[in-house]
């Protein structure tokens, strides 16, 4: 999170000529606020709401956590953008009213979240979900357990399994 609001920070200099001493408080307030909601949603909310998922439907454990990995990410974008606009907007112009910040965020919106759409689709969704799936993999190569894996009981138990992958995965396997 650090590191994403220093980059925001250098982009609103850049920018928006604002000085070091310049950008206030409530800029990274906002982006603390846009990362902690939007991070939280990405990593942590598909692997607890798969089985939720799975039981509704009659979709298999893993097939649910990898659907919500590909949905969750993009349908929290409309929440955390007008957070990422509202830290440059305060940095830009810190002494205009709320109010004023706030049509400006309702007018340009739209393009914001469409553009989060497009910048997050690939680590947040395609990214993540490789990444967890190749440590399934590596871990069933080796003959670990995926138990000690950071996700709920029944996820744990449901990936144990040697060579259960997503087919996205395999399809990236050559041979």
């Amino acid at each position: 999170m650090s590191l994403a609001m220093w980059k925001d920070a250098a982009f609103a200099r850049i920018f928006g000529g604002a000085t070091a001493a310049a950008l206030p408080p409530k800029s990274y307030g906002a982006w603390a606020v846009r990362d902690l909601t939007g991070m939280s949603v990405v990593f942590t909310l598909p692997p607890l709401l798969a089985p939720k998922l799975a039981a509704a439907t009659d979709m298999n454990l893993r097939s649910a956590e990898t659907f919500l990995q590909f949905t969750l990410p993009m349908a929290i974008q409309p929440v955390v953008a007008p957070f990422h606009q509202l830290g440059f907007l305060f940095s830009f112009k810190p002494d205009a009213p709320l109010s004023s910040h706030w049509s400006t965020v309702k007018a340009q919106v739209g393009g914001v979240v469409v553009m989060r759409w497009i910048r997050g689709f690939p680590p947040y969704c395609v990214g993540a979900t490789m990444n967890k799936n190749l440590r399934y993999e590596f871990r069933d190569a080796l003959g670990l357990s995926n138990d000690s894996v950071a996700a709920p009981e029944p996820l744990a138990r449901a990936v144990t399994k040697p060579g259960d992958s997503l087919a996205l995965a395999r399809t990236m396997t050559p041979g």
